[in-house]
């Protein structure tokens, strides 16, 4: 496809409804440069994600399945974590219960994740 000129989008300014219409059309016209964006789009906002997910878990794929995409415990470091009663004054812990559930608290004792 090659550019043409005149609009290609009109009566919004809205970057949702902008972004959609600009891929398309550099999709149609720059496969390869499309492409490139795309990745670094991705991985952009996997990063964000992950930056936004909850203490103790990460924004990935789930480690049985490589195309579930999700938020998702950090076992390691929930493992890390002290029991109640081995656990330091202030420091984050966690409670095991006789099924194998994981409740994580912070230093004050509010719960801030808790694992089935």
């Amino acid at each position: 496809m090659k550019a043409q000129i005149g609009s290609i989008s009109h009566g919004t300014l809205r970057p949702e409804d902008l972004c959609a219409v600009f891929f398309d059309t550099l999709c149609g016209l720059n496969e390869e440069e499309y492409n490139k964006i795309l990745i670094n789009t991705t991985e952009a906002l996997m990063d964000a994600l992950n930056a936004a997910a909850p203490a103790y878990c990460y924004f990935g794929t789930h480690e049985d399945a490589g195309s579930d995409f999700g938020f998702w415990p950090l076992s390691e470091a929930i493992d890390a974590l002290q029991v109640q009663s081995e656990a330091e004054p202030g420091e984050d812990y966690k409670v095991v219960s006789d099924h194998g559930n994981v409740t994580v608290f912070n230093g004050q004792g509010a719960v801030i994740l808790e694992v089935v």
